[in-house]
């Protein structure tokens, strides 16, 4: 499909780094924006770039959860130090924060030593997870183990058990929260970066530029492959190596901000001309078009874009903004 950042980098978090904090729909950002409406954290043992440069937001490692190190009474003698300071509220919402996730773990772990069928890896992680976002209504997870430099597999191997355990964590995590929540969650998965076309010399493949995001959730129409696409050839290869980059990373990050699901799909355009013959062929067609091709400064100096629908509605857009 070729998603991700215009930037030209092919090298980790070259492709996509302005996705985790450094651009408007940084999750920092897009927290300040909601309001008093979101409940964030990221279930990880270091505040990820992406939820950075905002108001402060309790992270936890949600993969090694053991006892509190720190009792009740030693944690009462932390807050209290702190007491009528700038980090007393955050000091306090830690110790509330660690103390509800070792609750859910060892409710787990109860359920566990009665017979019950304990799942491993990242389903354990998902599901930790989905118990937890009854507290939390915005949430990042980090997966590691993507690199395929080396042996990556093809139908089977590295690769694909990767990607089944991601799938049964992605499915244990629906079913713990249940359909009700599912039908109002939208999970999206982004990489930093995509991979080469070709195999390298170690039967693997080697960072490349564009990649591919997965959006789901309880409203979402899934099953389809969206967003702009072309016939794969040596021809519409960047740098005759990768895939290359057809949407923008802000178009699929855009949607799932204002419920329920996804707003609009959003198309880079290497040119304004190209957003008028966009629109021409639009009216050629017959199809809806929602704004004629105009700018919008709001949204960044040189932004022109024409708006339409599909003929299920879903709003689309193909956008032209030059950028230094």
């Amino acid at each position: 499909v070729g998603a991700g950042h215009t930037a030209p980098s092919s090298m980790p978090f070259g492709g996509t780094e302005p996705a985790q904090g450094r651009c408007p729909t940084g999750v920092s950002r897009l927290n300040a924006q909601l309001g008093g409406a979101a409940a964030p954290i990221a279930f990880t043992d270091q505040m990820p770039l992406i939820f950075r440069g905002g108001a402060a937001i309790p992270n936890i490692a949600i993969n090694s959860i053991g006892k509190p190190g720190v009792d009740d009474r030693e944690a009462r003698l932390i807050q209290n130090m702190y007491r009528g300071a700038d980090l007393a509220p955050a000091v306090s919402e830690g110790f509330a924060v660690r103390d509800e996730v070792y609750r859910s773990i060892s409710t787990e772990m109860v359920a566990a030593s009665r017979g019950a069928v304990s799942p491993n890896g990242f389903e354990l992680w998902a599901r930790r997870i989905g118990r937890l976002q009854a507290e939390f209504n915005l949430g990042f997870v980090d997966v590691g183990g993507w690199d395929t430099h080396v042996n990556q597999g093809g139908a089977t191997g590295y690769l694909a058990g990767r990607l089944g355990e991601l799938g049964r964590g992605l499915a244990g995590f629906a079913d713990e929260i249940g359909p009700a929540d599912w039908n109002d969650t939208v999970v999206v998965l982004i990489s930093e970066f995509g991979r080469t076309f070709r195999e390298n010399g170690d039967r693997g493949t080697d960072h490349g530029h564009g990649g591919a995001f997965w959006v789901m959730g309880g409203r979402v129409r899934g099953g389809q492959v969206a967003g702009r696409q072309v016939a794969l050839t040596q021809a519409s290869l960047n740098q005759n190596r990768d895939y290359p980059v057809l949407n923008e990373y802000r178009g699929v990050m855009g949607g799932p901000v204002t419920p329920p699901g996804l707003h609009h799909i959003a198309w880079s355009a290497e040119s304004r001309e190209d957003v008028d013959l966009m629109h021409e062929l639009l009216l050629d067609i017959g199809a809806t078009v929602l704004d004629a091709p105009a700018e919008y400064p709001k949204y960044g100096p040189g932004y022109y874009a024409v708006f339409f629908a599909d003929p299920d509605g879903l709003k689309l857009e193909f956008v032209h903004w030059p950028r230094p």
